[in-house]
């Protein structure tokens, strides 16, 4: 008969004998309190356990008289099986589902959802709460059986592989930033990450809230796809060309570059050749004397000649030299020096209009042109007409002469001017002799023809324009004339 509970305990009288039926030999299920089995007065069977005579104590056992559940359990729930149970117990690691009296299994937080990252079960579940799972493994002889929650929905990651390859594009939200990269959504349970180092070409990033920040909406190519560890790897700047790629295509050893110095270690200085293609510069690569300290020799911000000594594609690395790039000659200096005649450019003098070094009266660049017939002849009738007006003039200017110096000026060029005319007379007296080329022109070529033709009519032309303004100045001496004698009238 019980004669007293106690939270770990039920006191059994057993006939002048008190004997202690311990709260875990009650049920093989689990109970909070005797009281839950026993209250004080009931009779019942109890099986002795062990019995100490010397400390007079007797342990008793009640779940004993019944089968061990976990004898049969094995056969009862094999894995992969569904069964349903009540949440009995919640832990920081996952929750207690009491399947049959006397067997509980374990559902790992981790096991709870494929998509949602759980920190505790209590997100999930409540005590009480009656859940179907899936058995995952049953140990017998530790008495353990582990449950899964999410097994009883099909696994997305089993169906990544069928919807997504490598080298997809994809759109997805940034659910979490670390120190390695961004956890980017690409659907509901799935979550790529974009590790910092793929996060651009060029930048060096140190943090990737550099770039992405919580919530933003992001393109990125799929890298690589693990459906068992359930990873998706992602890249940013894959998106975009490869400087690097480029550069090593495009570039070879011995190439001389100009780039600015934008990072000393003891080692050496890197120096950017292009936005996002750098490149380092040994400290022995330095200066051809010995250098301890780069920043004795370059400092930060520094425009450097070097010459490429070493391109290694597969480790992504370019050895430059300073020393190495002062036997190479300049390119730029090179190039002109050699180009430098006859590639367009022009002196001053080639930029002045010739005609600016001529004085007047000398003769005009189609003066030799003057052997034709026709030019001659041409020349020596206005000379013709000119001649006795020039003759009047000086006439009228010699019976004129007063004492005053100033009205006699303008007479005095119209005379020098009209002179010089005279010999022009000579070839108008000797036609015959003129037109004897005149008459062998058809035996030149056509070419020739056309050539003394034209430089014909340019001299005729200009000979006409210095006529007309030796005529203007004459007549002007006329009038001048004619003024003094009424003057001195």
């Amino acid at each position: 008969m019980v004669k007293n509970l106690t939270e770990y305990g039920a006191f059994i009288d057993l006939g002048g004998i008190d004997g202690l039926l311990h709260i875990t030999d009650i049920s093989w299920g689990r109970i909070n309190h005797p009281s839950e089995k026993f209250q004080i007065g009931d009779e019942l069977d109890v099986i002795v356990l062990k019995f100490d005579r010397e400390r007079e104590r007797v342990s008793l056992g009640f779940k004993q008289l019944q089968e061990d559940p976990w004898e049969a359990a094995p056969t009862k729930y094999p894995p992969q099986s569904r069964i349903r149970g009540k949440v009995v117990s919640l832990t920081d690691y996952g929750a207690f589902v009491e399947v049959e009296e006397g067997i509980e299994g374990l559902i790992h937080v981790s096991e709870m959802s494929w998509t949602k990252r759980i920190k505790h079960p209590s997100k999930m579940l409540n005590v009480g709460d009656w859940v179907e799972c899936v058995v995952l493994e049953i140990d017998q002889e530790g008495r353990r059986l582990s449950l899964g929650l999410k097994q009883t929905e099909p696994n997305p990651w089993d169906l990544i592989t069928s919807k997504y390859r490598i080298g997809d594009r994809i759109t997805g939200t940034v659910r979490n930033i670390t120190d390695f990269g961004a956890f980017v959504e690409v659907e509901e349970g799935i979550d790529g990450l974009v590790h910092i180092s793929d996060l651009s070409w060029t930048r060096r990033i140190k943090h990737p809230s550099e770039v992405l920040n919580k919530g933003d909406e992001v393109e990125a190519l799929i890298l690589k796809i693990d459906s068992e560890n359930q990873r998706l790897s992602l890249g940013v700047k894959q998106l975009l060309p490869n400087v690097l790629e480029d550069f090593f295509q495009t570039h070879n050893t011995g190439t001389v570059l100009t780039g600015k110095v934008v990072r000393l270690t003891e080692f050496g200085a890197f120096v950017e050749l292009f936005e996002g293609v750098e490149g380092l510069v040994h400290v022995s690569e330095l200066a051809t004397e010995h250098v301890d300290k780069p920043e004795d020799q370059v400092s930060l911000g520094q425009e450097v000649r070097v010459k490429v000594i070493k391109i290694d594609p597969v480790e992504k690395k370019i050895g430059l030299s300073i020393k190495a790039a002062l036997d190479e000659p300049d390119t730029d200096i090179s190039a002109y020096t050699e180009t430098g005649i006859g590639d367009g450019s022009a002196t001053l003098g080639d930029l002045m209009d010739p005609s600016i070094f001529r004085t007047e009266g000398a003769p005009s660049e189609a003066a030799p042109v003057e052997e034709p017939a026709a030019e001659a002849t041409a020349e020596a009738s206005p000379v013709e007409e000119a001649a006795p007006e020039a003759e009047t003039a000086e006439a009228a200017t010699e019976e004129t002469v007063t004492d005053e110096p100033v009205e006699a000026a303008p007479t005095e060029p119209a005379e020098a001017k009209a002179e010089p005319q005279a010999p022009a007379e000579k070839p108008a007296e000797e036609p015959d002799a003129e037109e004897k080329p005149a008459a062998a022109e058809p035996e030149e070529p056509a070419a020739k023809k056309k050539t003394a033709k034209k430089a014909t009519k340019k001299t005729t032309k200009k000979t006409t324009k210095k006529t007309t303004k030796k005529t203007t100045k004459k007549k002007t001496a006329k009038k001048t004339t004619k003024a003094t004698k009424k003057t001195d009238a």
